[in-house]
C-alpha cells in the first residue's frame, strides 16, 4: 500500500520520487504530477503502519487515484493510505548529472532526478514488481559510485549510491510524542527535582561566564555555548531549502499564513533582529535554520510564531542542537513558583516582551543562525538572526542566564526587582507580589526600572487590584493569565482571573471520537495540567484509567472493552463541569496571629492521596482556611494491604509538605499531619519508621528522607 501526505488531498501530487538503493518497503517510484487542481475526497479509516524508518503511526483516511507515466503508455488505479510524512527530500543534496553517463535513447522516468525533492508516494511490493520489467544497465565508472539503470513502466529509473553521503531523514512523532506527554503528565506528582549540576552544565556555566558582555544600550550579548567533544557539523544549506520549498506551498494553500508569516519576517528586520548577508559574506562552516510556523490561538498578542529548528541535522547527522550545550535549569519548579504566589496580599504578573530576542548574540556565532527567505520577487535570500533564537537547545537557558546576570549587576540599585529576577520568573513571565499594596507598587516600578537596563519591556500586567496597574495602558493590562505551561493546548489548563482574584480551571474537549483507542484516551489524558493538584480527586481518575488500559495489555490503536470505553466516555463528558470549579488565590488573612499547616492522607484498594491545607488564625480568634496543594497517585499493580497504601500515603503526604515548606514563609507556628490508621501511627512511631526511610531514600537517593518531619509537626 501507499502513502499519500496529510494536508495534500486537493493539491498536486508531485513526480518527483526516487528510486533508492535496496528495492523493498522503502523505495518510491517516479511518477507524473497529477493535475494541480486535483481534487481528491479522503475517506476515514484505521491503519496501523510500521517499518517506515523504524518507526510506526496511523493512517486515518486513504485516498484512491490513478498513477500515470510521463507518455501515458502506463497507469494504474491505486488506493494510498495518508500520513503527515514519509521521508525527507531525496537526494539529501543536488548531484552533479554530468558525472553520471546515461544513454540518450533512454526515456527516463523522472529527468530531474539529480535535484533534491520530496517523497510524497510510496509504494509497496506489489505495485513495485509489477511496474518492473526486463532490462537493466550498469553505468557505474571506475573508481566511482555504484550506479543502475532499471527499466520500468514509468521509464528508466535510476538507483545506487550517487554520492559518498546518502541520508534520509523522517520527521515522525507519533507514539515517541505521545509517551513524552504522558511521562510530563505523570512528572506532576513527583514534585521538583533535586538539582545537581552535570558536567556539562558547569562547563556551560563556565563558557557563560567567559562569553557574556553588555553593548552601550546595556544589552546584553552572549556567546552560543558550544560542546567541543561532539562531532562536526556538515553541510544544512540543502536541508534548509528543502524545508523552504515545503513552507512555500503551505503558504500557495493557506494566503493568511502566507501573510502573517511574511509579517513576522518583517518585524525582524524592522527590529533589527536579522539581517540580510551577501553570498561572499555566506561561509560553508556556518548552520542553516530551517523554519516553521506555528499557530498559538491562546495568544493575546501575535497569533503565529515562527520556529527555528535547531534540531535539523546536517549531512554529517549532526545538528546544530547536537553541538550546543543545553545549560542547567535556572529557575524553581513552577509548582514552587505558584505556592508562593498564593501567599501574597496583593500580586502582579506580567510578561517580558519578545525576551528571547532581546539578548544578542555575538557577531562571529551568528553564522551558526543563518536562514534562507525567499524574497517578492522569488529569489531566495541569506539572513542572520542577531539575537537569541527560539528553537536552539541553549535559547532558554541563555535567556534566562541573562535575567540572573541582570539582577547581579543591577541589583544593589532595585534589590526588591531584583529578588523577583531570581526567584518569581517561570521562563519570561513575572509571578510576584507583596504585602502591601504600597509595597506591591515599588516593586511593578523597580521591574520595570530594572529590565530596562537590559533593553526589556515587561507587558500584559495583570493584578489582584486594579489601582497596581495604574499609569499603564490599556494594551499592556491583561485580565487572565494561563499560570505554567501555555504553549500546547490543553485539555485541562490552570488560570488566574484577577478580577475576582481566584483559580479557575479551562476545560476544552474534542468531540467524542466514533472509536476510542488507548491512544485517543492517552492523548487526551496528557493534556491535562494540574500543577497544584486541587483537581487531584478528579485527575486520579484518569490515571485509574491509563493504568487499567496497561493492564488489559491493549495496543495503541486497538478498540477498547465496552465497559472501558463506556467509563472513559462518561468520564471525558463531564470535564467541562470544572469551568464551573475555583478556589481563592490568597490562602493567607492579611491579619493573621498564627499560621498552621494541616495535612491528610488517606488511601483506598486502588489509589492513595494527600493533601496539605493552611490554617490561619486572626487576633480576633477568626479561623481562615484554604486547600493550598494536593497529590494522588494509583496503588502498584501488585497487591498490596489497606495499611500499607496508608503508609504510602503517609510518605506521600510527607514529601509534599516538605516541597511546601521551601516556598512558605518561615513564620509557620504549627505543622500537623493527620491520618486515620492507627496502623501507620504506630508504625512511624517504632523503628519502622526508620525501615521506610531507608527504603525511600533506596528508591530515590537523591531525597532526603520523606519521613523527616520538619519542626513543631508530628502525626495524629
Amino acid at each position: 500500500m501507499a502513502t499519500y501526505p496529510t494536508g495534500q488531498e486537493i493539491a498536486a501530487i508531485y513526480a518527483f520520487s526516487r528510486f533508492s538503493k535496496n528495492t523493498d518497503s522503502s523505495t518510491p517510484l517516479p511518477f507524473e504530477p497529477l493535475q494541480h487542481d486535483l481534487l481528491v475526497t479522503a475517506q476515514k479509516c484505521s491503519v496501523p503502519i510500521g517499518a517506515l524508518n523504524t518507526l510506526s503511526t496511523t493512517s486515518k483516511r486513504y485516498i484512491t487515484v490513478t498513477i500515470t507515466s510521463i507518455d501515458g503508455t502506463y497507469e494504474r488505479n491505486l488506493t494510498f493510505l495518508i500520513i503527515p510524512t514519509i521521508a525527507s527530500w531525496v537526494p539529501n543534496q543536488p548531484v552533479d548529472r554530468s558525472t553520471i553517463q546515461i544513454p540518450r535513447n533512454l526515456q527516463l522516468a523522472d529527468p530531474r532526478f539529480h535535484r533534491p525533492a520530496p517523497i510524497e508516494i510510496l509504494l509497496s511490493a506489489g505495485p513495485t514488481l509489477a511496474s518492473l520489467c526486463v532490462g537493466q544497465l550498469d553505468i557505474s565508472q571506475a573508481n566511482g559510485p555504484d550506479l543502475r539503470l532499471q527499466k520500468t513502466r514509468f521509464g528508466w529509473v535510476i538507483g545506487g549510491s550517487p554520492t559518498s553521503q546518502s541520508l534520509a531523514y523522517a520527521f515522525h512523532t507519533s507514539t515517541t510524542a505521545l509517551q513524552a506527554d504522558l511521562a510530563r503528565f505523570w512528572e506532576i506528582d513527583e514534585g521538583p527535582p533535586t538539582a545537581r549540576i552535570s558536567e556539562s552544565e558547569r562547563q556551560c556555566e563556565e563558557h557563560f561566564r567567559n562569553h557574556v558582555q553588555r553593548n552601550n544600550e546595556g544589552r546584553y550579548v552572549v556567546a552560543l555555548p558550544f560542546n567541543e567533544t561532539t562531532p562536526p557539523l556538515g553541510s544544512s544549506k540543502a536541508m534548509a531549502m528543502k524545508r523552504l520549498t515545503s513552507l512555500c506551498r503551505r503558504f500557495q494553500r493557506d494566503k493568511q499564513f502566507e501573510a502573517d508569516y511574511h509579517a513576522v519576517i518583517q518585524e525582524y528586520l524592522e527590529l533589527g533582529h536579522m539581517t540580510k548577508i551577501t553570498t561572499d559574506h555566506c561561509t560553508d562552516d556556518g548552520y542553516f535554520l530551517p523554519h516553521h510556523g506555528v499557530i498559538k490561538e491562546s495568544s493575546q498578542t501575535t497569533k503565529l510564531r515562527v520556529v527555528f529548528d535547531g534540531s535539523a541535522p546536517t549531512t554529517t547527522g549532526v545538528s546544530l542542537n547536537n553541538v550546543l550545550h543545553t545549560g542547567p535549569k535556572l529557575q524553581d519548579d513552577i509548582f514552587l513558583i505558584l505556592l508562593r504566589f498564593r501567599f501574597h496580599q496583593y500580586v502582579i504578573t506580567g510578561d517580558v516582551e519578545k525576551m528571547y530576542r532581546q539578548f544578542l548574540v555575538r557577531p562571529e556565532d551568528r553564522k551558526f543562525q543563518q536562514i534562507l527567505w525567499r524574497n517578492s520577487d522569488g529569489e531566495v535570500d541569506i539572513y542572520q538572526l542577531n539575537t537569541v533564537t527560539f528553537g536552539l537547545s541553549a535559547a532558554p537557558y541563555l535567556a534566562i542566564r541573562c535575567l540572573k546576570q541582570l539582577a547581579d549587576d543591577e541589583g544593589h540599585r532595585y534589590p526588591r526587582a531584583a529578588m523577583v529576577l531570581q526567584r518569581d520568573f517561570y521562563v519570561d513571565d513575572v509571578l510576584t507580589g507583596a504585602d502591601t499594596k504600597n509595597e506591591a507598587q515599588i516593586l511593578r516600578t523597580e521591574l520595570i526600572e530594572l529590565l530596562k537596563l537590559a533593553g526589556l519591556n515587561i507587558r500584559k500586567w495583570a493584578a489582584n487590584d486594579r489601582e497596581l496597574l495604574r499609569g499603564l495602558s490599556e494594551q499592556d493590562i491583561n485580565d487572565k493569565l494561563l499560570l505554567g505551561e501555555s504553549q500546547t493546548f490543553k485539555t485541562l489548563g490552570v488560570v488566574w482571573n484577577s478580577f475576582d482574584d481566584s483559580i479557575l480551571y479551562s476545560v476544552k474537549i474534542n468531540p467524542t471520537a466514533s472509536r476510542i483507542t488507548k491512544r485517543t484516551i492517552s492523548s487526551e489524558i496528557a493534556k491535562i495540567y494540574d500543577p497544584l493538584g486541587l483537581l487531584a480527586p478528579v485527575i486520579v481518575r484518569a490515571k485509574m484509567l491509563l493504568q487499567r488500559l496497561w493492564i488489559l495489555k491493549l495496543d495503541w490503536d486497538e478498540s477498547l472493552p465496552a465497559d472501558v470505553h463506556t467509563e472513559w466516555s462518561k468520564y471525558y463528558s463531564q470535564l467541562p463541569l470544572l469551568n464551573n470549579v475555583k478556589f481563592p488565590r490568597k490562602t493567607i488573612i492579611k491579619t493573621a496571629a498564627e499560621i498552621e499547616l494541616h495535612g491528610f492522607c488517606d488511601a483506598s484498594e486502588r489509589a492513595y492521596g494527600a493533601c496539605v491545607y493552611l490554617r490561619t488564625i486572626a487576633p480576633d480568634g477568626h479561623v481562615w482556611t484554604r486547600l493550598l496543594t494536593a497529590r494522588s497517585k494509583v496503588a502498584p499493580l501488585k497487591s498490596q494491604t489497606i495499611p500499607r497504601l496508608e503508609l504510602s500515603g503517609a510518605l506521600l503526604l510527607a514529601s509534599l509538605a516538605t516541597t511546601v515548606l521551601q516556598a512558605l514563609p518561615s513564620n509557620i507556628s504549627q505543622t500537623v499531619y493527620w491520618t486515620d490508621s492507627t496502623i501507620v501511627l504506630h508504625w512511624i512511631n517504632t523503628s519502622h519508621a526508620e525501615n521506610l526511610r531507608r527504603q525511600s531514600c533506596d528508591r530515590d537517593s537523591t531525597k532526603d528522607s520523606h519521613l523527616r518531619l520538619a519542626p513543631h509537626s508530628h502525626y495524629r
